[in-house]
């Protein structure tokens, strides 16, 4: 996956702007994972519902 794919997926999944999803992934060495995180911390995206999780697959 491109650095164009994964800002497009995290803005989509996050409900933050294409720079905000660039910015996060900057901060976090291109991980999605790391970079959704870092974005709820920032109040900028909420964490999944009914306390689950984020997946590293896939």
């Amino acid at each position: 996956m491109d650095d164009f794919e994964k800002a497009e997926k995290l803005k989509e999944k996050a409900g933050v702007t294409y720079e905000e999803a660039r910015e996060a992934l900057k901060m976090n060495d291109g991980n999605l994972l790391d970079a959704m995180i870092y974005l709820e911390k920032q109040g900028k995206a909420q964490a999944p519902e009914q306390g689950g999780s984020y997946s590293r697959s896939g």
